[in-house]
């Protein structure tokens, strides 16, 4: 803090001279680095009196004629780390300069004018000084003055012949340069970017000297990508969009460029020297078409026919892991592409494919277990996150050992994930050519030692059966604006969960998974410094930051974030039931009635309250006060709705042994004795006055599901679906959450539906089409009535049995009236934690 409030008190009297390397250059809120005996030399002088004296020398060129082996294509701006490096370095210089840097190559006979130089990257001058950054480790860097400049240099890929391969990943760089120039900025100009336009700190400097000073740096974890940094705000004319499991915000300050692209260099992103890669492939839509005679091979078919293989729905798939015919399917594709270089390609994307070290693959998301003949011999497994690991532990085992002997010297990685997150029992030893990555946990219940011992637990089984560690997968807690407690608080605990998986995981390679919003970038930011260095001092980078966003607001900021961490450790990880898998989830009733009850969420609006009042708004603290705010107003609105919210009325659906005729009439006898849906006002479930309520009502048969509604008029129809009356139909067969279907229907026999799986986590799926879905409409002076059928092979679901319940909720959209739904939805229709029970009647009552 000492080292920045000094360079901001400098900088506004046009003086800022840096002389001593353990308070100036060593701050806390840094990076660590590590110190070398610095050459003996002058101060040097970078800028004086507003006056640049130096210019960017920077060898371009040699990287734009670097080629990738096995195709000789040019190796790509992703991978241009010194014009990557000269980009960011120039803009940033400007910024605090107010001056205009110039770039010149090696050789530039211009370089005699300028009595310093900034030696970006690799050149003519530091091999001189003996720097050679073949020596340096993955991402490493060195900086250190000499008596002409200050050399700026990282392990580049682009300066190191032979770097990239035709089959790397599109997004393996080593951009060593890269990280070098952000700590530059950082340590010696005082520069932070926390989030982008007011979330840049630059220092206006009119005097520098650099005492002499020699460093290297390198990070801990060299894949540290875990969030759309460059694509996480939308323009203000645009539509928000879905960017990986979050949505984006708009853009909020029109006078200031949107700058998020720059943010992948910032927070060091923008470099993965790893070729480690794992995940959910070969995708199974092309697994289908480039095995169209082999899907009963392929994919999975139960004990009543059905096979689980769709083009249209990904989760509807599901490979047949008991199958080693499969196995050799997929070795044999590994094979060709290997031994044809990539011309026989029938399973992967041309930027995902098998590289230079790794294959990689995992099966699709299934809840269910595979049960037949083939897995009868192994070892049965009863909790959620092993019933399939023996099943998949063998396939592992049966694909690895015909590629150690097919693909030398090539590693394979799989996925530990849901139900076989859990080490097989049957197998002591994989091929040494086997890699997992354990999708377990998430750092934000660090505090909880059931959690703790649970990964423990999952870590060690594997490792004993493994040449290396388990790569991790720390998951986020929830992945949607409800969980925005989690958000804001997971990277407070980040580096505490790295320290603690340090000896049971992967050295140098991670899989952070977040829902990323700017929103929480205080959160975020920590977690950005946690991946480069797990030992970063928490507490000094956080007093930083609120000091210099937010001036005089900081000190309650300060007690506000740490108010809103006390109670999550004292209140939320001892009491809620916490569940040990992939994805922990959050307990919302402990949430809301102990940790951020009412008079707790009081207390932090008043702190806010305060925070205000000791800023300007129109000032550039209190801009940035209102950003910090904005989310956290809908956060505690959104918890104290949880608290009002009135819990859904009983619903009942009457069964049926004869088909219904689908015409929109509901005048059948069974209609008539179907039991109406009590719906209220939509947000917290009030009993409101005066509501054209509809009446709505369901059957169910053994085929599927009968949905009625008759609205009572007026009523408007336009042609549109959302801005005519309609209503939304959402069911989720069983009670776990995992799967939510939506129908939406309209006064004008328009219609949509929509698919969203919870667990695993992922996007609304518009695509989704429900097969053999029926529907009528019919509308008088009286009103507007539907009738739909929803068959359950669509829901992917049996019928169910009298006496079952599944959740749903039903939400009715009027143009005249308020919203009314069956549940509460806070909100959010699509909120599954509010949902009512359906319960299902039939004789055997």
């Amino acid at each position: 803090m000492k080292f920045l409030s000094t360079v901001l008190m400098l900088s506004c009297c046009g003086m800022f001279s840096l002389c001593a390397v353990d308070s100036k250059y060593n701050s806390p809120a840094l990076h660590k680095v590590t110190f070398e005996t610095p050459h003996k030399h002058a101060p040097v002088e970078l800028i004086r009196d507003g006056k640049i004296r130096f210019v960017i020398v920077c060898n371009r060129e040699a990287e734009k004629k670097a080629r990738v082996v096995g195709n000789d294509n040019p190796i790509g701006l992703p991978r241009e780390s010194l014009t990557k490096s000269a980009y960011f370095l120039v803009k940033n210089l400007n910024r605090c300069f107010n001056a205009s840097v110039a770039v010149l190559p090696p050789d530039s006979p211009e370089l005699a004018k300028y009595p310093v130089k900034i030696y970006l990257g690799k050149s003519i001058h530091t091999d001189k000084y003996g720097i050679d950054i073949t020596k340096m480790p993955p991402d490493g860097f060195k900086i250190m003055t000499v008596p002409d400049g200050i050399i700026i240099a990282g392990r580049d890929g682009s300066l190191i012949p032979g770097s990239y391969h035709w089959n790397d990943l599109s997004y393996y760089a080593e951009n060593g340069t890269v990280g070098a120039t952000v700590d530059f900025l950082e340590r010696f100009l005082g520069m932070r970017f926390y989030y982008p336009g007011l979330g840049v700190i630059a220092p206006k400097i009119k005097n520098l000297a650099i005492n002499p000073v020699a460093y290297t740096g390198r990070p801990k974890y060299l894949t540290r990508l875990f969030g759309n940094v460059d694509n996480a705000f939308h323009a203000p004319e645009t539509p928000p969009r879905q960017i990986g499991l979050a949505t984006t915000r708009e853009w909020p300050w029109a006078e200031l460029p949107n700058d998020q692209g720059d943010f992948r260099i910032a927070w060091n992103q923008d470099s993965r020297p790893s070729r480690f890669l794992c995940g959910e492939a070969p995708h199974p839509y092309i697994v289908a078409k480039a095995f169209p005679d082999k899907l009963d091979v392929c994919f999975y078919r139960d004990k009543k026919g059905k096979l689980y293989q769709s083009l249209t729905q990904y989760t509807a798939n599901y490979f047949d892991l008991s199958n080693m015919e499969f196995s050799k399917l997929l070795a044999d594709a590994y094979y060709n592409f290997y031994a044809s270089k990539g011309k026989v390609s029938p399973l992967w994307y041309n930027s995902y494919c098998p590289n230079p070290e790794y294959m990689y693959f995992g099966p699709v998301d299934a809840i269910e277990a595979i049960e037949n003949e083939r897995t009868a011999d192994l070892p049965k497994r009863h909790d959620v996150y092993s019933t399939m690991s023996e099943v998949n532990g063998r396939f592992y085992f049966d694909l690895a050992s015909r590629l150690e002997k097919m693909v030398p010297g090539k590693k394979i990685a799989f996925m530990a994930y849901q139900n076989y997150l859990a080490a097989p029992e049957h197998i002591k030893k994989f091929p040494d050519n086997v890699r997992i990555m354990a999708c377990t946990g998430t750092p934000l219940f660090i505090r909880d030692k059931a959690s703790e011992n649970f990964w423990r637990k999952i870590c060690t089984d594997w490792n004993q059966k493994l040449q290396d560690k388990v790569v991790l997968y720390p998951y986020d807690a929830a992945f949607h604006l409800e969980g925005g407690f989690a958000h804001a608080l997971r990277g407070y605990f980040e580096n505490e969960f790295l320290q603690k998986v340090a000896p049971f995981s992967n050295d140098t390679v991670i899989y952070p998974c977040c829902y990323f919003r700017w929103d929480y970038y205080y959160s975020l930011y920590l977690m950005s410094r946690a991946y480069w260095d797990p030992d970063f001092d928490r507490d000094a980078v956080l007093d930083e930051q609120w000091n210099l966003l937010y001036g005089p607001a900081a000190p309650v900021l300060k007690e506000f974030y740490e108010y809103v961490i006390d109670r999550w450790i004292k209140y939320y990880i001892p009491c809620a039931t916490i569940r040990h898998r992939s994805i922990a989830g959050v307990d919302y009733a402990t949430l809301h009635k102990k940790t951020y009850p009412p008079e707790v969420l009081q207390k932090m609006r008043k702190m806010l309250e305060k925070a205000r009042s000791l800023v300007d708004k129109n000032s550039i603290e209190g801009k940035r006060l209102t950003f910090f705010i904005m989310p956290w107003e809908r956060i505690m609105d959104g918890a104290m709705a949880y608290g009002m919210a009135k819990p859904p009325l009983p619903c009942r659906a009457e069964f049926t042994e004869t088909n219904l005729k689908i015409d929109g009439r509901l005048d059948e006898p069974c209609w008539k004795k179907a039991s109406v849906i009590p719906f209220r006002s939509a947000y917290y479930g009030e009993i409101k006055k005066n509501l054209p309520l509809p009446q709505a009502k369901i059957i169910w048969s053994q085929e599927g599901l009968y949905v009625g509604i008759f609205n009572p008029g007026p009523f408007k129809k336009k042609g549109n679906l959302w801005d005519e009356d309609n209503f939304e139909f959402f069911i989720s067969p069983g009670l776990t959450k995992n799967k939510l279907f939506q129908f939406v229907c309209s006064s004008s026999c328009l219609h949509e539906d929509y698919f969203k799986s919870f667990e695993p986590p992922r996007e609304l799926d518009p695509a989704w089409k429900c097969r053999d879905f029926r529907k009528a409409i019919v509308s008088d002076v009286q009103g507007w009535s539907c009738e739909i059928f929803i068959p359950y092979v669509a829901l992917e679901c049996t019928a169910p049995v009298a006496g079952d319940s599944w959740l749903f909720n039903w939400v009715n959209n009027r143009t005249d009236s308020e919203t009314t739904s069956a549940a509460p939805t806070m909100g959010n229709n699509r909120n599954i934690n509010f949902y009512g029970k359906l319960y299902f009647a039939g004789n055997c009552e």
